[in-house]
């Protein structure tokens, strides 16, 4: 859990991963890669401000799936011969992101993501700004995301999406950016997705 109770924010650089944690009051810029990488648990993000300087990063990466592979490892079977390990298990992913600015950084290229989840994550976004990122919120490969009173803002599309995802618009701004939504091929479609 990444907390910080006082009045001024803290700085952190670096990627975490399963779940499930807490991550509040947090200023996070990172210049390389995911500033958070999700791949396990129940998250949640809430009053933090989160950027990423790559051009082809994110702020935050949550990938649903419940496995990530590991090279090299074995486990003893019953009658004690080795044999690899291809997967870890995680629990799937559903990540709450609550009264955050997300994205690039004001000055300079933009980063890739805002916020892209795929393999069934769950995502829920209240109340957050999401700006200077090509794609601001990226939901593919079967994940459902609800997103309310939030800001998608000086992006290249504010919604990409595709492969069997839902998308729930609801009260939300989307201000300078070139489309507001994208699909990722033509057989992809949003089952839902209103204003």
């Amino acid at each position: 859990t990444f907390r910080h109770t006082g009045g001024n924010w803290s700085v952190l650089c670096g990627t975490v991963g399963v779940g499930p944690c807490l991550i509040r009051d947090v200023q996070w810029t990172m210049e390389r890669a995911s500033c958070v990488y999700i791949f396990g648990g129940e998250w949640t993000v809430s009053s933090c401000d989160i950027r990423c300087a790559h051009p082809a990063g994110d702020a935050i990466y949550c990938k649903g799936t419940s496995r990530v592979p590991l090279p090299r490892r074995y486990t003893r079977t019953k009658d004690g011969t080795e044999v690899p390990v291809k997967y870890a298990r995680f629990p799937p992913v559903k990540l709450a992101i609550k009264r955050c600015v997300l994205g690039g950084l004001r000055a300079g290229t933009p980063t890739g993501w805002g916020v892209l989840v795929c393999d069934r994550a769950q995502l829920s976004v209240e109340q957050t700004v999401v700006e200077y990122c090509h794609q601001a919120v990226s939901v593919v490969d079967w994940c459902r995301a609800s997103i309310s009173d939030s800001t998608l803002q000086h992006a290249g599309n504010a919604v990409w999406f595709g492969n069997r995802c839902e998308v729930r618009l609801r009260k939300c701004r989307v201000l300078d950016t070139l489309a507001a939504f994208s699909l990722r091929t033509t057989w992809d479609r949003g089952r839902q997705c209103m204003n």
